[in-house]
């Protein structure tokens, strides 16, 4: 690392590195407005100062940029993330010469993505609360989320997809995706209905692929009557389900009023109050609840069995329509 000032050139030393992978150019960051796809964050423990670096494409040398007291609780912004339409502020916080967290500004209602660090033998010697593979609560936090032993990837509200950090926490890792256009959107889920029609400027729509579309379990349901749910899971695995049904949690066997082998999707108007609906896909073991999201996610496939339907019975890839039709508006 080339130094400035009194801050001498670096050329050995464990550091906090941001590399932009598959980005088109060298310009997925800006430094001090310069573009860069590489950022150093290296602390020096001789004067308590956190140091930033990025790769100066001109000449092709890590060079020194700004720095941050260790001195009580201070912050600073590293560097912007750029991606087409997308710009946001990656900020490292110093919290009493402790917490090295870096925060990135996913600007949505659900919080920013918070990676935690830590000083080891004055150096960022791995990522996270504590060193090891087995512990990782609070290295990864989305808002208040906890979601460093997840899974899955995590997709913010505002498009951010984060990589499932249990895959990548031995490489004291964490990557993630900036969209095209940080923005919140809406998605119309239409089932038994005819959608409203949607004006398209420079571009076109076309149907989601809905495979890697991540679910979020009943802690994560904040209020039940904000918006519409499909709820996954019959009445014996979901409670939500069973209110819904106006049935006892758990409910199982026949008074689960799901048929013996089989599977439903049902439409409910104002399960829990107000205007919002909900969509149960459940069947009577979780083979069954199976077959039952495979045609949903085929909804082009199935759509004249399931076209102006309030419930239908799935029976492996048959559909049979229950109880009478909605009206589409």
């Amino acid at each position: 690392m080339k130094g400035s000032g009194s801050f001498g050139d670096v050329t050995s030393g464990k550091a906090i590195v941001f590399e932009a992978v598959g980005a088109s150019g060298d310009d997925a960051f800006t430094v001090n407005s310069q573009k860069t796809d590489k950022v150093w964050a290296y602390y020096n423990s001789s004067d308590l100062q956190i140091y930033y670096a990025y790769l100066n494409t001109t000449n092709n040398a890590e060079t020194f940029t700004s720095n941050l007291s260790d001195t009580g609780a201070t912050a600073k912004t590293v560097f912007t993330v750029n991606f087409k339409d997308t710009a946001v502020n990656v900020q490292q916080t110093v919290n009493d010469s402790s917490n090295y967290n870096i925060t990135i500004a996913n600007e949505d209602a659900h919080g920013d993505l918070l990676i935690n660090f830590e000083l080891s033998n004055s150096a960022f010697e791995y990522l996270g609360e504590t060193d090891g593979d087995t512990t990782t609560a609070s290295d990864v936090i989305y808002g208040t989320r906890d979601i460093s032993g997840w899974d899955q990837d995590t997709r913010t509200q505002s498009g951010f997809i984060i990589g499932s950090y249990k895959d990548s926490d031995s490489a004291d890792e964490v990557i993630f995706s900036a969209p095209g256009d940080n923005v919140n959107y809406d998605i119309e889920v239409v089932v038994g209905g005819t959608a409203s029609a949607l004006a398209v400027t420079g571009g076109s729509l076309e149907q989601a692929d809905l495979s890697s579309l991540n679910s979020v379990t009943f802690d994560d349901v904040v209020d039940k009557t904000s918006g519409h749910l499909i709820l996954v899971g019959g009445p014996a695995v979901n409670s939500l389900t069973a209110e819904a049904l106006g049935l006892e949690f758990p409910t199982s066997g026949v008074a689960s009023t799901i048929p013996e082998n089989k599977a439903i999707l049902k439409w409910i108007d104002g399960a829990f109050g107000g205007s919002n609906t909900v969509l149960i896909v459940a069947g009577w073991e979780a083979a069954e609840t199976q077959a039952a999201a495979s045609v949903l996610q085929a909804y082009s496939t199935y759509s004249s069995e399931l076209d102006g339907k309030t419930s239908v019975e799935v029976d492996g890839t048959t559909v049979t329509a229950v109880g009478a039709d909605t009206t589409a508006e």
